[in-house]
């Protein structure tokens, strides 16, 4: 019993490590993880919680130029919601979306080419 209690422990343990640190974003194997749920096209069988946002600010706190711009086309209000304890405060967020609708309206990136031109832009 003990071996098979071990056997059990790990094998839920797995999908923990083998997704971490984006441990909320795991898709279980009975659609084939991540990958399956792609195929399938099963929606948010990505980064739900925008977990990975943390990375990217990290990064952009460790490396974007003074000025610089932040602009988030999708889940832009799970950035801004942090932005005051992970964000720079010499890094401003270019709002381009709105919470509950994911589209954009055709077009609404096109400043991004003169923006660029004035300061470093990045894109999450």
């Amino acid at each position: 019993m003990r071996g098979r209690l071990t056997a059990v422990r790990r094998a839920s343990a797995w999908p923990t490590v083998a997704t971490h640190p984006h441990q909320i974003a795991y898709w279980n194997v009975l659609v084939g993880g991540t990958a399956g749920a792609h195929e399938r096209g099963m929606p948010q069988a990505g980064d739900y919680w925008a977990m990975s946002y943390r990375q990217g600010l990290e990064w952009i706190e460790e490396n974007a130029e003074p000025g610089s711009v932040l602009v988030v086309p999708v889940v832009q209000h799970a950035v801004v919601l942090v932005a005051p304890e992970r964000l720079r405060r010499d890094v401003g967020i270019v709002p381009v979306s709105v919470p509950n609708f994911p589209d954009l309206a055709p077009g609404a990136l096109d400043f991004l080419g003169p923006l660029a031109l004035e300061r470093p832009v990045y894109v999450m």
